[in-house]
C-alpha cells in the first residue's frame, strides 16, 4: 500500500515545481526588435519653406532666412518619427537603444535647417555668406539614442507589462542632445501562439523631456531669450517580435 501513496507524493511534488509551459523564466535574455511611429513635438527644431531657402540660396544673403529675416523660418516643429528599436530583457530590466527618422508634419513643403559644422560656425549676420555655404537642410532628421528601463508585472521576464524609464540620445537636426524620460507598456497580441518562444509585441511609449543643441546650432541662435534647452514631448506606437 506504501508504494501508490509513495508515487501519488512524487507526481504531485513534480506538478507542483514545474511551470507551465508559458511561464517566464527570470535568467534568461529576451530580444526584441521592434518598427513604429509616432508624433513628437521638438521646440529645438527649425524649419523654413523649401522654395524659401532656394531663392535665397539663388539671390544673396542668408540673412534671408537667419532668425528675425525677411524670410525667417519657425522654431519649434511637429514630427512623425519612424524607427527601428532593439530590446534586451532580463527579469525586470531593459535595455534598448534604436534610431529613428524624422519628417516635418507641416503640410507646407518644409525643411529642416543647421549651421554648417565645416569650416567652423558661421557668422550669419554677414551679407556674403550664401544659404548654400552657410545651412545645411534637409527633409528628414536622424538621431540615435540608447536606454534602460524597469518593467513591472509577472510578466516582466518576458518583456511585457508596464515600464518606466530614461533614454539619452543624439540628433542631427538640430544638433543636439536630447535625455528623455518615458513610461510605456508591452502587450502580447494573442496571434501566433504556436511559434512560441518567438512572440508578438504592441507597445505604447510616451516621452518627454530636454533637447540641447550644441554651441553652433541654429537653435541657439534663433533663441530670442538666450534659452539653452528646448522640451520635447512624443508618443510611439510599435509592433515586432519578441525571442
Amino acid at each position: 500500500m506504501w508504494f501508490p501513496v509513495l508515487l501519488s507524493s512524487v507526481v504531485s511534488t513534480a506538478q507542483a515545481e514545474t511551470p507551465p509551459a508559458n511561464a517566464g523564466d527570470s535568467s534568461k535574455v529576451r530580444v526584441g526588435v521592434l518598427f513604429g511611429s509616432g508624433l513628437q513635438s521638438n521646440a529645438a527644431a527649425y524649419s523654413v519653406q523649401a522654395a524659401e531657402v532656394l531663392d535665397g540660396a539663388a539671390l544673396g544673403s542668408a540673412e534671408k532666412v537667419a532668425p528675425g529675416g525677411s524670410q525667417a523660418g519657425e522654431q519649434g516643429a511637429l514630427i512623425f518619427p519612424l524607427q527601428l528599436e532593439a530590446r534586451l530583457h532580463r527579469g525586470h530590466l531593459m535595455l534598448h537603444g534604436g534610431f529613428q527618422w524624422g519628417l516635418l508634419a507641416s503640410s507646407d513643403e518644409t525643411v529642416f535647417l543647421e549651421t554648417k559644422t565645416d569650416p567652423g560656425p558661421p557668422d550669419i549676420s554677414r551679407q556674403s555668406d550664401t544659404i548654400g555655404s552657410t545651412y545645411d537642410t534637409a527633409a528628414a532628421h536622424r538621431s540615435w539614442w540608447v536606454g534602460a528601463a524597469g518593467v513591472l508585472g509577472q510578466d516582466a521576464d518576458m518583456g511585457f507589462g508596464p515600464r518606466i524609464g530614461a533614454r539619452w540620445g543624439r540628433s542631427d537636426l538640430p544638433r543636439s542632445q536630447q535625455a528623455l524620460a518615458s513610461i510605456g507598456w508591452a502587450i502580447q497580441p494573442p496571434v501566433l501562439d504556436s511559434l512560441d518562444p518567438i512572440r508578438p509585441v504592441i507597445d505604447a511609449n510616451l516621452y518627454g523631456g530636454v533637447s540641447i543643441p550644441d554651441t553652433d546650432s541654429i537653435a541657439l541662435k534663433a533663441a530670442s531669450d538666450g534659452q539653452s534647452m528646448f522640451p520635447v514631448v512624443g508618443l510611439d506606437m510599435s509592433v515586432g517580435l519578441m525571442f
